[in-house]
């Protein structure tokens, strides 16, 4: 018996190693509507305060967003959540346009490709 099973043996996943986290920043919100920021330090060395501000860099770009949009889209479609995805992007972009009035902003509704960009 133990020869059969040796045959039988499903390979298992090398493990991989939990990364060694200096820093991170997560962002929450409640069920009221308030948003909370949590900072965690490794520890308060010189290399992981530096990649603090690393990581807000990061947020703060403006990459950021779209990859961000991409990673929620990309996962509400796999889980066939497209009406949930539609309805997430619509607020989203309410929003976005609502801080940008609200910070003086004009937002232009304007044609991506211009008709006089096809000439």
């Amino acid at each position: 018996m133990k020869f059969f099973k040796m045959f039988n043996k499903k390979e298992t996943a090398p493990v991989q190693e939990e990364p060694n986290i200096l820093s991170a920043i997560m962002f929450s919100i409640d069920d009221n509507g308030e948003v909370f920021v949590d900072i965690n330090i490794g520890d308060q060395e010189k290399e992981s305060i530096k990649s603090l501000s690393s990581v807000l860099t990061a947020v703060a770009s403006p990459e950021m967003p779209v990859t961000v949009l991409d990673m929620i889209k990309n996962s509400l479609i796999k889980d066939g959540k497209t009406e949930e995805y539609i309805c997430f992007i619509t607020d989203y972009m309410l929003q976005t346009d609502n801080l940008l009035k609200e910070y003086g902003v004009e937002v232009k509704d304007e044609p991506y490709i211009k008709p006089s960009d096809m000439i």
